[in-house]
């Protein structure tokens, strides 16, 4: 009888399943934009959120890594019938709203609402 073992990376748990990887470059008030990358995963039966944020154009690019729960929202106020994924950081220092649209993601502004802006605020499925 053999036995078979598996050697898990590090990059993702065995009950982890990745819904999606979006990225983009963000606006930024005093840079030239932030460069995004956002995974979505479920980890057993909760959702989960990955967030690396560039700051680009500063000299000194500085990055931001956030983890935490990803709420997923069938409507939020005026957005009805809409998959609305509402992200808190581990330590409750960052709260975003991401609306699907295409198989994209909208980021909405911080009470979940579309931001009116000629600013591109999409992140594209990768």
């Amino acid at each position: 009888m053999a036995l078979l073992l598996a050697c898990n990376s590090g990059k993702t748990k065995v009950n982890e399943t990745t819904l999606g990887t979006y990225e983009g470059i963000l606006p930024c008030a005093d840079c030239a934009g932030i460069n995004t990358v956002l995974r979505l995963y479920k980890d057993g039966d909760k959702y989960m959120f990955e967030l690396k944020e560039t700051y680009l154009g500063k000299g000194d690019e500085q990055t931001y890594i956030y983890k935490g729960v990803a709420n997923v929202l069938n409507e939020l106020d005026d957005l009805k019938n809409a998959t609305i994924y509402e992200l808190f950081s581990d330590d409750l220092e960052l709260k975003l709203y991401f609306m699907a649209v295409d198989g994209n993601l909208q980021m909405l502004d911080t009470e979940g609402k579309i931001i009116n802006s000629t600013l591109n605020y999409t992140l594209i499925k990768k």
